[in-house]
């Protein structure tokens, strides 16, 4: 997904969201123009929801880092399943606290 101009931060548009145990909350897209780490923290929007990451899948492969236009998964410590929703924004907690105030 190309950076929000408000935020000037990488933000993804997930299409899905499924527990996975041993795992967590795991959300799937492709990435676009985001990138995640291991340990960084995200914020979901629009419900202002953080979370971390706590491991990253590329084309089925356990990964370090997501990087842009590759298919991917983030295990999330912190919310629920059904609190990530298709089509929920993910950017980095920063971001998230500039775009709160547009929103």
């Amino acid at each position: 997904m190309p950076r929000d101009r408000r935020t000037t931060a990488s933000a993804c548009r997930w299409d899905r969201a499924f527990a996975l145990p041993g795992a967590g909350t795991v959300v799937t897209a492709p990435s676009g123009a985001a990138t995640a780490a291991e340990g960084d923290r995200l914020t979901i929007l629009p419900s202002g929801l953080e979370a971390r990451v706590r491991g990253i899948e590329v084309h089925d492969r356990a990964a370090p880092r997501a990087t842009p236009g590759r298919r991917t998964a983030l295990a999330l410590v912190g919310p629920a399943h059904e609190q990530v929703t298709r089509g929920d924004v993910v950017v980095s907690v920063k971001a998230g606290a500039r775009a709160a105030r547009w929103t």
